[in-house]
């Protein structure tokens, strides 16, 4: 029964939607796919083929997108994870952006099935012959 609540903090449904890169916000956690140019734009940065981009917005300005990368997807070679590592790249250097949030009726149903099975799972382990064995009271005589 402890876990419960842990197990209910961790739990989040979310949706991944397709966004203009122009529209993204700070504080979003998004996937962008470079193209030629933007991919570019970044040899210097981060090496050669780089395809996407996976992190939080930290800003949008007119003409440059700066993001905590977390992940580099290359058109060759292996992925690279990264730790928040700040990068700039210009807006027209992507050709889409897919926006992560959170999407709450899937959420609040996975947390229901959660509550659900924790309920149901007590009331079958404390039925009597299941578990345990319930007797009655002794009959010894001395």
């Amino acid at each position: 029964m402890a876990t419960v609540p842990a197990m209910l903090a961790g739990t989040g449904c979310y949706e991944y939607r397709a966004s203009p890169v122009a529209s993204v916000k700070p504080g979003q956690s998004v996937h962008v796919v470079l193209n030629q140019d933007g991919a570019a734009a970044l040899t210097s940065s981060i090496g050669p083929n780089a395809a996407s981009l996976d992190g939080k917005i930290l800003r949008v300005s007119a003409d440059e997108v700066t993001i905590a990368v977390t992940q580099i997807v290359r058109i060759a070679g292996p992925e690279e994870f990264m730790k928040d590592e700040p990068l700039s790249f210009p807006l027209a250097g992507a050709t889409s952006a897919t926006v992560r949030s959170l999407d709450k009726p899937r959420t609040v149903l996975a947390i229901g099935a959660i509550l659900t099975g924790v309920v149901l799972g007590n009331i079958i382990a404390n039925q009597a012959g299941i578990f345990t064995t319930k007797s009655g009271p002794s009959s010894s005589t001395k």
